[in-house]
């Protein structure tokens, strides 16, 4: 467990050297009293304040390269969404540095292929599926990066000549291989949706990156650092090699859908990592192509492609996963769920709203 490797982390996050265990009081004094001046002195009570000198400090001792002016010059970013329309729909994504260009791009890609002729739990569209993930992730892990350091026109991305030639790469009965589209880390994310009663809709996800982040605790303040910065490459001259004042390509991505009057049908999210954007379009075309309710959408058995593997649950049919070994895919089967998802439908026609919440994860879907 890397809480041990630091003292801070260690004293403050397990109990006599081992993990909390059920029935167990954990408390963060430190965090509260941290959260207590935040609440008192706003932004400036994390940014210019004692609490800054403090989290430089520990991370200094560490090796670190941050100063005090690193946190007073953070700006947050306030975007619009980018969309792309799917079936006379409207997907709305977070714009770089998170993936959710590559969701709009799956969706091009497979409304192009019209991969719905194919039943829902078939060789064929789980074929297709990996072969999408492997070209658009391809792209991602060599072209895209934080847009202030990148020149990315996301039009160029979508258009019909690049999905076409994207599309021209996938053969039915063959694989596509590639160790272009490998990822530097595969991280953690929690996600949940709420929708009130007057329809306003929040998709909502956030991560410290992996399980406790980095490990590491500040001196005083009982403020856990996040390791976001382990999706960085440490190669000359990539769109998404280190650099001061750069935000690293992420892997978080809420998502929503609306109908042609901009009127939300849909607010989703699915966890896990780099499976986000496969798994955002698995579900939205189990809903939207194939007609699945949320939760239906939710629960269909996932594949999902990643550096060279082909992992898919153990609930996938083991016919399908003999024929995608035949045609070259190597197969890991995942013990283990892949992901996890929550999704409100708002049915406006009939005034109710629809709630499913994925079974691999904690989670439910609750009204009131």
């Amino acid at each position: 467990m890397h809480l041990k490797k630091n003292s801070n982390s260690k004293r403050l996050f397990l109990n006599a050297n081992h993990s909390y265990s059920y029935g167990e009081v954990f408390k963060n004094i430190p965090l509260a009293n941290t959260l207590r001046i935040i609440s008192k002195n706003k932004i400036k009570g994390f940014y210019q304040s004692e609490i800054t000198k403090d989290m430089v400090k520990t991370l200094k001792k560490l090796g670190g390269l941050h100063t005090e002016e690193d946190f007073y010059n953070q700006k947050t970013l306030f975007s619009k969404t980018i969309t792309n329309s799917y079936r006379n729909l409207k997907i709305h994504q977070c714009p770089l540095n998170s993936p959710g260009l590559v969701v709009l791009m799956m969706m091009a890609m497979i409304e192009k292929l019209n991969i719905k002729k194919y039943h829902p739990s078939s060789f064929e569209r789980y074929h297709l599926q990996a072969e999408i993930s492997k070209i658009c992730f391809e792209v991602k892990e060599t072209i895209f990066g934080d847009p202030n350091f990148n020149n990315i026109n996301i039009k160029d991305y979508l258009s019909n000549e690049y999905i076409s030639s994207l599309c021209s790469r996938i053969n039915k009965n063959k694989i596509y291989s590639s160790k272009k589209g490998y990822v530097t880390s595969h991280p953690e994310t929690i996600y949940l949706s709420v929708v009130d009663r007057d329809l306003n809709s929040v998709s909502f996800i956030n991560s410290i990156c992996h399980g406790f982040g980095s490990g590491i605790t500040s001196n005083k303040t009982g403020i856990l650092f996040q390791n976001r910065g382990v999706n960085f490459r440490l190669e000359d001259g990539h769109p998404n090699s280190i650099d001061s004042h750069k935000r690293p390509l992420h892997t978080i991505i809420p998502g929503l859908i609306t109908n042609k009057n901009d009127e939300t049908l849909y607010s989703y999210g699915v966890m896990g990592g780099q499976y986000q954007p496969i798994g955002q379009s698995h579900l939205i075309q189990n809903i939207i192509d194939y007609n699945m309710t949320v939760q239906e959408g939710l629960d269909l058995p996932r594949a999902f492609a990643l550096n060279g593997l082909l992992n898919v649950e153990n609930s996938l049919d083991d016919k399908i996963v003999k024929k995608l070994k035949n045609i070259g895919h190597k197969i890991k089967i995942n013990k283990n769920a892949i992901g996890g998802g929550q999704c409100i439908k708002i049915d406006r026609k009939n005034g109710v709203l629809i709630g499913g919440s994925d079974p691999r994860k904690d989670g439910m879907a609750i009204g009131y």
